[in-house]
């Protein structure tokens, strides 16, 4: 009998090295927990890979998760609010400030730790719609942006979340940290986000969700928003704006300790939009000024900022009722205004009377200039038509015989090419029809190529000699033989012209003969000196990099840092039911269906309206500080009023106004008129928030002494 053959061992598998569970990432201090999404009934993530943490517990989890509070719909206890009126990093702090309040209200005011901050309560506690009366006094008389907090209910359970996933629900304590495996951003609605974020169960069973982040990879989500990079396109201006809004976060971390986060990501604190938001050129800013802060007294200062502020900043106790002069003095009003010049002077004096040019016509005159001729003979238009066909490489040629339109058009027939291509007969309609074929052909490419730019071009009445001559200068400028540039002008040295255009800082050689104008739109005047102001908006002609004509626009506002702003002024007319409706908007307990009267008792230093008296139909009530922009639904408080009668006899209020937001700290456009000037962020700081110093963060000492006033955020004040 045969051997049976032995059976073929199997190989042991060779060890494999144990793949490590990836560790929960923390962020480091210091940081900031940003409240993006707030009272939502659930959070939904989009398929990947997540670590979750709740407690010391840790896990991973695949796919996508839907995160909901527990006891979200049982309603089974009513959820309560009171009103907070302020928090602040010290107990001592808080009680001055409730002391004050309740003084100033006659209410119960009292103190309550949350999140290792001090708020200060008002009033007692109720429901939302209860509260709704009480809230509305509050920010009326004292605390314009006072909000209702959640309270936890007497012996209620620890507030749970439900998360479901792949099959599996799990139930964990709040607050739920997350993040994605790869380290990946964190989407929230149409937005992604940088570090952590974290899902927070409130007391009335929705969730907060809340973005933790570390401060310097905060701001460069906020500062765009603020200020934004492509309108605001200077380095130091946007720098000045990332200190304020770096030492506003580091002053107001923990505002909103009882809601379970730092700060909201709204026009309330202010505005951040994650790493969607972010911008090269601010992010810069933000890197540039990593952990500078402004400094008062050795701590960090509360930095608030507006848009524009009208030519003249706020004392911020006329604005907000809670901040006292004596604890702010850094918040005071300052102007807004450059009183610098740049002086540009020529030796080609200016006809007198300065006759009014036209756009065409100013550039004519440069075209002239560029020719040697300063007159409007045949001879100087000869000359000036001649550098047009040179360009061209065509003969010199000779002027129209006559100014009228139709001879001025043909003068031109050859120099465009086969001048019946580049229209269509359509186009070629628009001109008069006894016109001949080739004026009609010229004055139809013309208008196709927007040869005269913002000028329309004549048919019916004739040239003037400069506005001929402004026709052939418009045809340089498009064939390349001229250079016109527009913008901001930042510098005038010896010699030498520096404009911010839309492709950057440009720089031409300024003659002594240079020709100048000011006005704006279709009327110019020669001049023989200017006198403008960095940042003043200026049209230039070039010839080959030499300056021929400097053209000056009148300033909306002469000399404020502010000018461009496009609410350096502006104007709101209500009706008196209209303008009562926005009162019972703030406030439904006011009386009344038509505000009959408004008068300003008092004024601040800037001229904005401090106290305002309101007549309606049915009683008369008074308006303080920012309260005077809410209620009455107004831009700013920086006004005067006219109240007349429509047709029908109802009173009319018209508001006559300058400036967007509270008007108190950094003003913002003012901010960029500044660096346009060429002022430092350290500088521009130095102006609005005087006596504060630049230093640095964390190693800002705590807060030393008692700061009376509560600190109420700014409101929409950046739009």
């Amino acid at each position: 009998m045969a051997d049976s053959p032995s059976p073929t061992p199997v190989p042991t598998p060779a060890p494999q090295a144990a793949v490590p569970a990836p560790v929960f990432r923390e962020v480091p201090e210091p940081r900031l927990d940003i409240g993006v999404a707030v009272d939502r009934s659930e959070y939904v993530l989009p398929a990947g890979d997540w670590l979750l943490r709740s407690g010391r517990d840790s896990w991973r989890r695949l796919g996508s998760l839907v995160i909901r509070p527990v006891g979200a719909s049982a309603g089974t206890v009513a959820p309560a609010f009171q009103v907070q009126a302020g928090s602040f990093a010290r107990r001592d702090l808080a009680e001055t400030e409730a002391a004050r309040l309740g003084l100033l209200l006659a209410l119960p005011a009292s103190v309550a730790e949350a999140g290792g901050r001090w708020g200060v309560r008002l009033g007692e506690q109720g429901g939302r719609a209860e509260l709704q009366p009480l809230l509305s006094r509050v920010r009326r008389d004292a605390v314009p942006e006072a909000f209702l907090v959640g309270l936890p209910a007497p012996g209620a359970p620890a507030r749970t979340l439900l998360v479901e996933g792949s099959g599996e629900v799990r139930e964990v304590p709040a607050p739920l940290e997350l993040q994605a495996a790869d380290g990946s951003l964190l989407p929230v609605g149409d937005a992604r986000y940088r570090g952590n974020l974290l899902l927070v169960a409130t007391p009335r069973g929705t969730l907060h969700v809340v973005n933790r982040v570390g401060l310097e990879s905060y701001l460069p989500g906020v500062v765009p928003l603020e200020m934004g990079p492509r309108v605001y396109d200077e380095l130091e201006a946007l720098k000045a704006q990332a200190v304020a809004a770096r030492t506003y976060a580091v002053k107001r971390r923990g505002d909103f300790s009882a809601e379970g986060y730092d700060l909201c990501a709204t026009a309330r604190c202010q505005v951040y939009g994650g790493a969607t938001a972010e911008q090269p050129l601010s992010t810069r800013a933000v890197e540039a000024t990593a952990g500078q802060v402004l400094l008062y007294a050795g701590v960090p200062a509360d930095t608030l900022f507006t848009s524009t502020c009208g030519g003249r900043t706020e004392d911020a106790y006329n604005v907000f009722p809670s901040y006292s002069q004596a604890a702010f003095p850094y918040l005071r009003s300052v102007s807004c205004a450059g009183e610098e010049r740049l002086p540009i002077a020529t030796t080609v004096h200016a006809p007198a009377p300065s006759q009014v040019l036209g756009t065409l016509a100013l550039r004519g005159r440069a075209l002239l200039h560029a020719a040697g001729r300063h007159g409007t003979s045949w001879s100087d238009l000869k000359a000036a038509r001649a550098l047009l066909t040179a360009h061209l490489g065509l003969p010199a040629g000779s002027p129209p015989r006559t100014f009228a339109p139709e001879a001025v058009y043909a003068n031109l027939s050859g120099l465009l090419g086969d001048d019946a291509l580049l229209t269509e007969e359509s186009e070629r309609a628009t001109a008069p029809e006894a016109w001949s074929d080739e004026a009609r052909r010229v004055y139809a490419a013309l208008v196709r190529f927007q040869v005269g730019g913002p000028t329309p071009l004549p048919t019916t009445h004739p040239f003037t000699a400069a506005e001929v001559a402004g026709l052939w200068a418009s045809l340089l400028l498009r064939a390349g033989g001229l250079e016109e540039l527009e913008g901001r002008l930042v510098a005038a040295p010896e010699g030498r012209l520096v404009v911010k255009t839309s492709k950057g800082r440009e720089e031409g050689t300024l003659p002594a003969n240079a020709l100048l104008f000011r006005g704006g739109g279709e009327a110019w005047t020669q001049r023989d000196a200017l006198q403008p102001s960095p940042g003043d908006r200026v049209r230039l002609i070039l010839q080959r990099g030499t300056v021929l004509s400097v053209a000056a626009f009148v300033p909306a506002a002469e000399g404020l840092y502010e000018r461009e702003s496009s609410w350096i002024h502006w104007v709101r007319r209500f009706t008196g039911a209209e303008l009562m409706g926005k009162l019972l908007e703030r406030d439904a307990s006011r009386r009344g269906s038509v505000v009959r009267r408004l008068d300003v008792l008092k004024r601040g230093a800037s001229g904005r309206a401090a106290k305002v008296r309101v007549t309606t139909d049915r009683e008369v009530f008074d308006l303080s500080g920012l309260e005077v922009r809410f209620a009455l639904g107004i831009p700013e408080t920086l006004f005067t009023l006219v109240t007349g009668k429509d047709e029908t006899g109802s009173p009319v209020h018209t508001f006559f106004g300058r400036g967007w937001g509270h008007g108190v700290g950094l003003c913002q456009t003012g901010t960029f008129g500044m660096a346009l000037a060429g002022r430092t962020h350290t500088e521009i700081l130095a102006a609005y928030y005087p006596g504060t110093v630049l230093g640095t963060w964390p190693d800002a000492v705590p807060e030393p002494r008692a700061v009376p006033g509560a600190a109420p955020a700014r409101s929409g004040a950046a739009r």
